[in-house]
């Protein structure tokens, strides 16, 4: 009786419990695709925020300083309550800050482990 049934089944009509369809898996990648750009853009959006933040903390501490360090931005920016934002960025992110409106007038042995971070004063300041 079961072969019966059986052989009139369209077998490509019935999944196996725990299988997906091709059109099942297809929208789970592009859903898992949206899903990844969004975070994507999320990043972008908070590191372009964490820029502007630490170029406007730099100019500030140049201002009151004369000159300022990226672990100092760092630690203004934490101190202001902007951790969770950093620690969200790959670190690299303070290369931008320091475009434009800085020069380089030395090194200081402030960053990790006392290695050597670029000093920098405002251009229009010296």
């Amino acid at each position: 009786m079961i072969g019966t049934v059986c052989q009139h089944m369209d077998p490509t009509q019935y999944e196996l419990p725990g299988t997906h369809s091709e059109r099942e898996l297809a929208r789970s990648q592009k859903q898992q695709e949206a899903e990844r750009k969004l975070a994507e853009k999320r990043l972008r959006d908070a590191r372009a925020e964490l820029i502007a933040l630490a170029r406007t903390a730099a100019t500030h501490l140049a201002n009151r300083n004369g000159t300022v360090t990226s672990p100092q931005v760092v630690k203004e920016l934490r101190r202001r309550g902007y951790g969770p934002l950093l620690d969200k960025v790959d670190r690299r992110l303070m290369g931008p800050v320091f475009r434009g409106g800085f020069r380089r007038v030395g090194y200081a042995n402030e960053g990790s482990h006392g290695a050597a971070v670029s000093v920098w004063e405002l251009k229009d300041r010296g």
